[in-house]
């Protein structure tokens, strides 16, 4: 009820906004025709109809600003006003444009000369009524393709430029080949593309290069990047596929996306196999008799969670067959059974291609290579004084490539480690690469860059600072700016503008052989990562010094505690909102109020905690600081997490994982002693969540002056937080005592003083309230 009473509203401000435009577009032709006049018929079915249109005007007004309160005791009144108005304007506009096209008959037989005036007002008249449609349709059109989110499925450096692209020269067969797939008509039954590489050997540059060439055919149809580590960008890969497809210049695709979101509003938040049937494939097939050409590039398939990987493959693999053969799917991933499993079955392997990236011989590779460091090298040295374009020399690039084998990514990090700005000695830096070994190179290039950074004899604080730092990159499921990183460093780092930038300066700054690190203009841009072989190697034990291993369930566990220490200053009303009977979207400064209330470690915290929960082990037999953590969190903290959760929109979400967290929370105590009140809190949150739905997502203060009042009165919830209550309104009777005796139930506000009741939709009392 409370999304119809603001779809009302809604409704009323766009019916008065076009009123006023229509009002003014009947009136200006008659005060633009020139000096002679209308005949009095139509000056006078004008006159009518533009003073009915104020009237009307007024009245929409008057709905579109009344209470919250009163919109909903005269939302049902208002549902039926708002639809008769819509009604009487159309019939008003129909009489008025028969009226203009009598009187411009009548104006014709009077004189020829008014001829052309005349049919200028009736077109002023007809194009100003359509184009103001238009404007709302289009408006309307633009909102619910923003619910496919704002971008992100291509790869940056944190200047913001993509460089993901070969070195030119190089991988030249390769691309060929990939480029007959895409022209050529023998490759018609051929809808998917997979090449298959090992790690660190270019597949994320050839991915660019691809979606570059078929951007300059005119054939893109979108690309997505997978990055390891960020499982909420991944899940919606889906959603940023089909949010690029709409964006192309046939609006088939558009108006196929749109009327899906149109018929299932959920659709957004549903399962990722019911997403691709209707955003992509469904709206796929619209182009079946249409020889448009599209190319899907989707890289490193390998970094999706391996059960969403395996269903995407399916869905792409499954209804290939039905769709036009000129939609084509580019994948790119390393070689693994499930991703091979999948693109191997029969039904579907007819139609794969398949490239081995390694396939290209040793020679070839070799020359790709040194071609890179050759056009790598000269440009990133050239900040230290060396402006030869030929440095380091053909004889040291044939070495380097060499060294680098097949590897890619050992030239990139080895190129990088040589530009170091923390040493700014390029000439001391390729000495040292020059003298390693040949054996496991990559292994010793990363222990080398550590050793560089941190030498044995760093003291203990600030070694165990560099593995916090570290260790929280790898666990975030979201990258991190600077800023925010500091703010969730498990030593509780004070998050200040000094701090920060020191942790930028001294730690940070010495590790850009294998992370992008924004720089202080930058602060926006996130610190991530070069390549996932680094996070492999200093998570697995036998490659990485022990002074640098981590264990990836232990950053988890380190994680989930900064989250709870950020969460520990939750307070009820966090954002200082004055009006309830304002919805969330109505308080004009909101958007700034959570920027200053929330800052982005905390909204990390508030998304995050139950994520980082469900990495940690639960068989482990020895009870930690987790444990008592989260008793306290759900203790003291639960409702004003979902506050928080309700303002960042994000409450459907923290549904599904508080579920996840009920789960683990069972098994968890199956093995250590926890608080008894912990999992019936974590049960009744999951469905205070479920049946307060509406009230938490668009009015956070009405999760204590209405949602908690309505609590079962036995549920342990309402128990340990009936004390927020305070002088709000009471139940005086009816009142449930717990979950399953709910049924369903929409608020009834009568206009008795103070007096509300809740009724069933059998229109039962069950509730009745006094506030």
């Amino acid at each position: 009820m409370e999304q119809g009473v603001k779809r009302n509203k809604k409704d009323a401000k766009d019916l008065a906004l076009y009123i006023a435009n229509l009002t003014d577009a009947a009136l200006r032709p008659l005060t633009s025709v020139g000096a002679r006049p209308f005949s009095p018929a139509m000056e006078a079915a004008v006159t009518d109809f533009h003073e009915a249109l104020r009237d009307v005007e007024a009245e929409m007004s008057r709905l579109a600003t009344q209470t919250h309160w009163k919109r909903i005791v005269r939302y049902i009144d208002d549902t039926a006003a708002v639809a008769a108005f819509k009604e009487t304007i159309e019939n008003a506009r129909r009489i008025i444009k028969t009226e203009i096209g009598i009187a411009t008959l009548a104006l014709v037989e009077d004189t020829q000369a008014m001829v052309v005036d005349t049919n200028v007002i009736a077109r002023a008249t007809h194009i100003g009524v359509v184009s103001l449609g238009t404007r709302f349709e289009d408006n309307d059109t633009q909102r619910l393709l923003d619910q496919l989110g704002t971008g992100g499925g291509s790869v940056v450096n944190a200047s913001g430029v993509d460089e993901r692209i070969c070195t030119p020269g190089t991988r030249e067969a390769i691309l060929r080949r990939i480029e007959r797939w895409i022209e050529e008509p023998m490759y018609d039954e051929k809808h998917i593309l997979w090449l298959k590489a090992l790690a660190g050997s270019g597949k994320t540059a050839v991915a660019g290069s691809v979606e570059k060439m078929a951007k300059a055919a005119r054939c893109l149809g979108a690309r997505f990047y997978f990055a390891r580590g960020q499982p909420e960008r991944n899940r919606r890969c889906i959603l940023e596929i089909s949010r690029q497809l709409a964006s192309l210049s046939d609006r088939r695709l558009r108006d196929s996306i749109v009327a899906a979101i149109q018929r299932d509003p959920d659709i957004i938040t549903s399962p990722a196999v019911l997403q691709y049937q209707k955003l992509i494939f469904e709206l796929l097939l619209t182009l079946v008799n249409s020889d448009l050409k599209l190319v899907i590039v989707i890289d490193a398939v390998d970094e999706y969670e391996e059960e969403y990987a395996t269903r995407l493959l399916e869905l792409i693999g499954r209804d290939h067959h039905r769709l036009p053969t000129g939609i084509k799917f580019f994948l790119t991933s390393r070689v693994e059974p499930r991703i091979q499993g999948e693109l191997e079955e029969p039904s579907v392997f007819s139609t794969v291609e398949q490239l081995l990236l390694d396939e290209e011989g040793s020679l070839a590779v070799h020359q790709d290579i040194t071609l890179y460091l050759k056009g790598r090298l000269p440009p990133l040295v050239r900040k230290f004084g060396i402006m030869d374009k030929d440095w380091p020399g053909e004889l040291t690039l044939i070495e380097l490539a060499r060294m680098a084998g097949k590897s890619f990514i050992w030239a990139a990090t080895a190129a990088l480690f040589v530009a170091d700005p923390g040493y700014r000695d390029p000439v001391a830096q390729l000495e040292h690469i020059l003298s390693t070994p040949s054996l496991e190179n990559l292994d010793y290039l990363y222990s080398s860059a550590l050793e560089h950074a941190f030498p044995s004899n760093i003291n203990p604080p600030l070694l165990s600072l560099v593995r916090e730092v570290l260790g929280t990159l790898i666990a975030a499921h979201v990258p991190l700016t600077v800023a925010t990183l500091v703010s969730l460093l498990p030593s509780g780092t004070d998050p200040s503008e000094t701090t920060t930038t020191r942790i930028r300066n001294r730690f940070l700054h010495y590790l850009r052989s294998v992370l992008t690190v924004p720089d202080e203009s930058s602060d926006s841009m996130p610190v991530q990562f070069l390549h996932k072989s680094f996070v492999d190697f200093i998570t697995t034990k036998g490659r990485c010094d022990d002074r640098f291993l981590l264990n990836v369930p232990d950053q988890h566990e380190k994680m989930a505690i900064s989250c709870f220490r950020q969460m520990d200053g939750l307070k009820r009303n966090t954002c200082q909102l004055t009006d309830p009977s304002k919805l969330n979207s109505e308080v004009d400064d909101m958007a700034e109020r959570i920027h200053r209330h929330i800052p982005h470690g905390l909204q990390y915290a508030c998304e995050y905690w139950i994520n980082h929960l469900l990495e940690i082990t639960v068989e482990r037999i020895v009870r930690t600081e987790i444990e008592s953590t989260l008793e306290v969190f759900v203790r003291r903290m639960l409702l004003f997490w979902m506050e928080v959760i309700g303002l960042l929109g994000k409450t459907k979400e923290a549904i599904l994982l508080i579920r996840l967290a009920e789960s683990w929370v069972t098994r968890r105590g199956s093995h250590v002693g926890l608080d008894p009140l912990l999992l019936p809190l974590v049960y009744d949150a999951k469905r205070f969540l479920m049946k307060f739905l509406d009230i938490v997502s668009t009015n956070s203060l009405h999760i204590y002056i209405s949602a908690l009042v309505f609590t079962p009165i036995n549920s342990k919830l309402f128990l340990i937080y009936r004390d927020l209550l305070g002088a709000g309104p009471r139940a005086v009777r009816g009142r449930d005592a717990k979950w399953s005796d709910c049924p369903p139930w929409f608020l009834l506000i009568v206009e008795l003083g103070q007096r509300s009741c809740l009724r069933s939709f059998a229109g039962a009392l069950l509730v009745e309230v006094m506030g």
